[in-house]
């Protein structure tokens, strides 16, 4: 093999490492979701899997059922329960905050200013946002 051949060969293979890599959250991720992500983390994916459903069809909390629904990969069901959550926690810097990491993670840059925004407004301390 040509050595032009496998260094893209390489260079293909190092840019789908890349794009499947595991993002690790870190604070203002309620406690229920700690097991689901410890599995996930663990490379359990099908535990991990049925750990966020789980929380998804029994949590309750628009919060912890937004991050469930975002950690599946379910941004339509993740959004929803992202509205909820700010309609219930009005004042809580970090729905907004995380609301706004899922508008990034979708190329929404402008939606996801103003919720960073809007949550730097309830607290201006808040380095998340």
């Amino acid at each position: 093999m040509p050595i032009h051949r496998a260094v893209l060969l390489l260079a293909a293979l190092a840019a789908a490492n890349a794009a499947s890599a595991l993002t690790i959250e870190y604070g203002e991720r309620g406690d229920a979701l700690a097991a689901c992500d410890a599995a996930m983390y663990r490379g359990e994916r099908a535990d991990a899997t049925q750990c966020y459903r789980r929380l998804l069809e029994q949590s309750g909390d628009a919060r912890i059922m937004a991050e469930a629904a975002r950690a599946l990969d379910d941004v339509r069901t993740a959004n929803s329960h992202f509205q909820t959550a700010v309609e219930q926690h009005p004042d809580d810097p970090a729905v907004r905050t995380r609301w706004g990491m899922l508008f990034l993670e979708t190329h929404q840059n402008n939606e996801a200013v103003q919720l960073f925004l809007e949550a730097l407004e309830r607290d201006p301390e808040h380095v998340a946002a």
